[in-house]
């Protein structure tokens, strides 16, 4: 039995860019207090089977009235889609701070039922996922992560990655 959602990450206090892994925990969000106003994002997202798979496990979340964006590599056929499930039906609260509260419980509550999946699949079960989110607020985001899936800030005709794999 293995499965894997090993940590939420935040980003660095000094905005290095860099986070700090925080596993299984609530994140401390006392300055992520921003208060969430209208802006208007538009965004597109696609995912493909690739050249070496033949069933595709990738799953993302696409939410621009709710300025989220997620995106889930799984392992095992419903972990990546557990994710973007859950946090699909996420209402964002008033605060970003206590958005990131409702992402975590909702994160560690798929985690729980994966661990309990996998458990029941013995040995040969392999369940998992990454998974990365953007939340946006006012002209501020806060970005999460686990795994090697990455986010990238692309600035000034420069693409720069700023989250770092964990399985590194």
């Amino acid at each position: 039995m293995r499965a894997w959602l090993p940590c939420l990450m935040e980003t660095g206090k000094n905005g290095d860019g860099r986070g700090n892994a925080i596993p299984f925990r609530l994140l401390k969000t006392k300055k992520l207090t921003l208060i969430m106003t209208n802006f208007i994002w538009n965004s597109y997202g696609l995912t493909h089977t690739g050249k070496k798979r033949k069933i595709n496990q990738d799953a993302f979340l696409n939410l621009p009235n709710k300025r989220l964006w997620v995106v889930a590599d799984g392992m095992g056929e419903v972990a990546s889609a557990s994710i973007i499930n859950s946090l699909n039906s996420l209402i964002p609260e008033q605060t970003i701070g206590s958005t990131v509260k409702k992402i975590y419980y909702k994160l560690r509550k798929v985690n729980q039922s994966l661990l309990d999946l996998a458990a029941e699949g013995g040995d040969n079960e392999v369940i998992g996922s990454t998974v990365v989110i953007l939340l946006a607020c006012n002209q501020y985001c806060v970005y999460l992560w686990s795994g090697d899936s990455r986010i990238y800030l692309f600035r000034k005709k420069e693409l720069k990655q700023i989250s770092h794999d964990h399985n590194n």
